[in-house]
C-alpha cells in the first residue's frame, strides 16, 4: 500500500497554474464587481436625491407633484421658445397643441393635481413669462400657491398668491 503523495494546497494549485497545459484564470470578476458597486451607488444617490426633494416638499406641506409639474412647464417653455417660429414663449394651450406636445394634454386644460395652472406670456421683445398654480379647493385657505417664471425657479407661499420674492422650493 503506497500512500498517495500529498496534494499541493498552495493558491497556485487552486488557480490551475500547477496543472500541465492548464490556462491560468483571469480575474475579470473584479471589474464586474466594481461596475456593479458603482451602479448600485449611483442609483442610490439618485433615489436619495429624489427622496430628499420629496421629503423636503412634504415637510413644508407643499405638493411635490405640483412642484414637479411647474419644473416641467419651465423646461417646456424653453423648448417651445427655441422651436416655435416667432421664438416667443407660449400659453398652456400653445404648449399642449403641437404633435408631440411640450406638456401633457391634461395640463393644457389648466387643471391638474387639484390646482388651476395659468401661464401669462409677455411680448417676444421682453421675453418674459410666468406661471402660477392655485388650489381650487375653497376649504383650504392656507394651502400652498406656486409660482415659476423664465428663471426656472419654483417658488411658493402658504395662504397667499406666490411671486418672484417667495420661498424657493
Amino acid at each position: 500500500m503506497n500512500p498517495e503523495p500529498p496534494r499541493e494546497t498552495t493558491p497556485d494549485a487552486f488557480a490551475g497554474k500547477g496543472a500541465p497545459g492548464a490556462k491560468p484564470r483571469k480575474r475579470r470578476w473584479k471589474v464586474w464587481v466594481l461596475l456593479a458597486c458603482a451602479l448600485v451607488v449611483g442609483l442610490g444617490v439618485a433615489r436619495h436625491y429624489r427622496l430628499c426633494c420629496y421629503v423636503k416638499s412634504a415637510f413644508r406641506g407643499c405638493s411635490p407633484s405640483v412642484v414637479a409639474e411647474l419644473r416641467a412647464l419651465a423646461a417646456a417653455e424653453e423648448l417651445y421658445k427655441a422651436k416655435a417660429p416667432p421664438h416667443a414663449y407660449g400659453t398652456l394651450s400653445d404648449l399642449s397643441r403641437p404633435a408631440p406636445p411640450f406638456v401633457h394634454p391634461s395640463l393644457g386644460g389648466g387643471m391638474k393635481y387639484g390646482h388651476a395652472f395659468r401661464v401669462e406670456v409677455g411680448t417676444p421683445r421682453d421675453s418674459k413669462w410666468r406661471a402660477t398654480a392655485e388650489p381650487v379647493a375653497p376649504d383650504k385657505p392656507d394651502a400652498w400657491r406656486y409660482y415659476v417664471d423664465q428663471a426656472g425657479i419654483v417658488r411658493g407661499r402658504r395662504g397667499a398668491p406666490a411671486g418672484s420674492a417667495d420661498t424657493e422650493l
